[in-house]
């Protein structure tokens, strides 16, 4: 045999070989290229879904901050009210407690005042009775 023909022999062999392989590497690439093709997409799905739900999110973030400032503006307007009540019924039992106060010291200072009259009068009793005492004394030694 001639080297032509053990080169075409070898072809043959090496194509029969090689052919069936590259086809079976040709279908396992469209398939993975299919695959990956399906694998974008579903991808590309699923980034979109992550979108639509991370609006959601943002949403409901949103829509909870504005209930929350409401109900602190609320907390905060009764507490602010409560304050507010608490320093009227404060200064009130203040002003109940300085009248009460002064009706105190108007009434001690009345008290002060008549036993202050009658510590005048006894003393001035007392001093009548020592002059009555001194005038007997007189009288009786006349």
């Amino acid at each position: 045999m001639k080297v032509e023909q053990i080169m075409d022999v070898a072809k043959k062999v090496l194509l029969s070989e090689i052919v069936p392989r590259l086809d079976r590497i040709e279908g396992r690439l469209d398939e993975m290229s299919c695959r990956i093709s399906d694998l974008n997409n579903r991808v590309g799905n699923l980034e979109n879904r992550f979108d639509q739900l991370q609006n959601s999110i943002n949403q409901r973030i949103d829509g909870l901050q504005k209930d929350i400032n409401k109900r602190i503006d609320g907390l905060q307007k009764d507490i602010n009210q409560r304050i507010d009540n608490l320093q009227t019924s404060i200064d009130q039992r203040i002003d109940n407690l300085k009248i009460s106060i002064d009706q105190r010291i108007d009434k001690l200072n009345e008290r002060f005042d008549n036993l202050t009259k009658e510590v005048v009068v006894r003393s001035e009793l007392n001093r009548m009775d020592k002059e009555i005492i001194r005038i007997k004394e007189k009288l009786e030694l006349v």
